[in-house]
């Protein structure tokens, strides 16, 4: 699914839920009046301070984001059942992009389309591996489900032929 027909799908009421994060005291009504966001800068305590060799003073500030919670969410939701899967969306990846050959993520392509794939064998280093190559700063669509086939994916860094194992097979 692509953005464009997810924003269709979404206007249309087939999109049952949306999840994203919000800071704990923003009220129901707040939210629903959201334009635009922006985490909060993480605590003085995170920042790094450098000075360069000619004497200016330069401070480091950790970039925040969501990736931790979203590991834990995908990691639950693949390791609670059989057949479960996370698909990420590529916005700026086309099928035919010659870096698909040597990404270090399983990849899916549909058409033009580019989807990065999870399953359950996938420990939290390949996921947050997956949220980073699959994301925007603008962007970040998935789909986590559970299908009953055989997935095979367009490449594999870890192996050929790649996909989602039948039960009782082994990964």
């Amino acid at each position: 699914m692509s953005a464009g027909s997810y924003a269709q799908d979404w206007a249309n009421g087939a999109v049952r839920e949306v999840t994203t994060f919000l800071p704990s005291e923003i009220t129901d009504t707040e939210a629903k009046q959201f334009t635009d966001g922006k985490l909060p800068e993480p605590p003085p305590e995170a920042h790094r301070y450098f000075t360069a060799k000619h004497g200016s003073r330069w401070r480091q500030v950790p970039t925040p984001d969501t990736n931790q919670v979203l590991v834990e969410i995908i990691e639950g939701f693949l390791t609670a059942d059989e057949g479960r899967v996370c698909l990420f969306e590529d916005a700026v990846a086309r099928a035919d992009d010659p870096w698909l050959s040597s990404a270090d993520t399983r990849v899916l392509t549909f058409k033009d389309e580019v989807y990065h794939f999870l399953s359950r064998t996938d420990d939290r280093e390949r996921i947050i591996k997956t949220i980073r190559r699959a994301t925007t700063e603008w962007q970040s669509i998935a789909v986590m489900t559970h299908i009953r086939v055989a997935v095979h994916c367009t490449h594999d860094p870890h192996r050929k032929g790649s996909h989602l194992p039948n039960k009782g097979e082994k990964n």
